[in-house]
């Protein structure tokens, strides 16, 4: 057996000790490493070439010890790589999800890094790559993806990329019919845009200096990000911002969130700038999700003490929250974790003793039947795809 002991003689670098008097709740405590903290890391998150000096040169020294330790073992390394990446499926396709005449997937080939991002047509079977991560990500030392979607008349593709490591996405175009990524880009958000049906304008959600997801932009294609148009800003510190579609793609859900309070906003996808609806403003232990469906919505919620959550119907506009109809009651125990609507059906995921459980209603017969498994113990999730009028989850 080889000794990988031969570099224990190496000494590893001692940072500076330059004591600081802090003080928490009242208590002072020195600490001696307080300019490892950069005071400009908002400014690091975004360039990490802003990192100070005498930080990086501490860094770098730890990272060249690292190497010189771990000399001995690079070839235990790479054996180790290679046995873990053969047990790996790497040429593989995810599910074609279904949109109209196309269907979108994921291609990966063996010894690639990222994925390839594709679609089909469904009439003539032809499938164009759109996206080849792999090719985009040549020149970059760091490459994370976020959410890659498309507009309603499947011409543009967005699609989100870090390239800092920061978590800061930048968004980016993709012309089907030119074949042609856009001179156009969306800096600081999440790394997600949903498209109007217009098919020419956008929504995402920007970070703040602080990384917080706090605001929700419109963007109109071919003008500048400064031009684009602010409609919600959360001001409360604690909540954060999200955007989504309904499955019926007839509203944006742009909802605002803790793990106690939820507050969800509903903005016309034909008419994206348009006042945005508040559906039940933000209360204490007060939780909920929205789906919409012929003009009413059905809501998720742990109101009136449904801990385990339960399923209600009420019309838009909306009525008082003593005025709807309970599709699905509490029970105590039973834990719906997922809602999905669709035009004759309404899929939720429940959980009872400790077991998953898909049940789908029809909403023309009013009937259910459920989808589990005989097994023991299993994993069990709702992929809903793109498609409102269908009948295949």
């Amino acid at each position: 057996m080889k000794d990988f002991t031969n570099n224990l003689s190496l000494s590893p670098p001692i940072p500076k000790i330059n004591k600081k008097i802090v003080k928490f709740h009242g208590y002072d405590k020195t600490d001696n490493y307080s300019w490892m903290r950069a005071d400009n890391w908002q400014e690091v998150m975004k360039n990490p070439e802003k990192l100070p000096k005498d930080i990086k040169l501490h860094l770098d020294k730890e990272n060249n010890y690292t190497k010189e330790m771990m000399a001995d073992t690079l070839i235990l390394q790479d054996n180790l790589y290679t046995e873990i990446r053969s047990r790996m499926q790497e040429k593989e396709t995810t599910v074609p999800q279904k949109n109209g005449i196309y269907s979108y997937y994921y291609s990966y080939k063996k010894n690639n890094e990222y994925p390839i991002y594709n679609r089909k047509n469904n009439d003539t079977k032809k499938k164009t790559i759109l996206l080849d991560y792999n090719k985009i990500s040549k020149d970059e030392s760091y490459f994370n993806i976020g959410s890659t979607t498309h507009s309603e008349d499947h011409r543009y593709i967005t699609y989100g990329v870090d390239t800092k490591g920061s978590e800061y996405f930048d968004i980016y175009l993709f012309d089907t019919i030119n074949n042609q990524i856009l001179n156009e880009k969306i800096e600081n958000s999440t790394g997600t845009a949903l498209w109007a049906k217009d098919n020419l304008s956008f929504l995402y959600v920007r970070l703040d200096e602080n990384h917080r997801p706090d605001s929700v932009f419109y963007h109109l294609l071919g003008t500048p990000q400064k031009e684009d148009v602010m409609l919600y800003k959360e001001k409360d510190s604690g909540f954060f911002l999200s955007i989504d579609k309904t499955q019926s793609s007839k509203y944006f859900i742009l909802s605002s969130h803790t793990h106690e309070k939820s507050e969800i906003r509903l903005i016309d996808t034909n008419n994206p700038l348009s006042e945005s609806l508040l559906l039940y403003p933000r209360e204490n232990n007060y939780l909920y999700s929205v789906e919409e469906n012929n003009n009413e919505l059905y809501i998720l919620t742990n109101q009136n003490n449904c801990v385990d959550f339960s399923i209600i119907k009420t019309r838009i506009p909306l009525s008082d929250k003593k005025d709807f109809k309970v599709i699905v009651p509490h029970k105590n125990g039973r834990l719906i974790k997922n809602l999905c609507v669709f035009k004759n059906y309404i899929v939720w995921l429940e959980v009872e003793n400790s077991l998953p459980k898909i049940i789908i209603k029809n909403l023309k017969s009013d009937k259910n039947y459920s989808i589990s498994f005989r097994e023991e113990a299993y994993s069990l999730g709702i992929l809903q795809g793109y498609e409102y009028e269908t009948n295949i989850l």
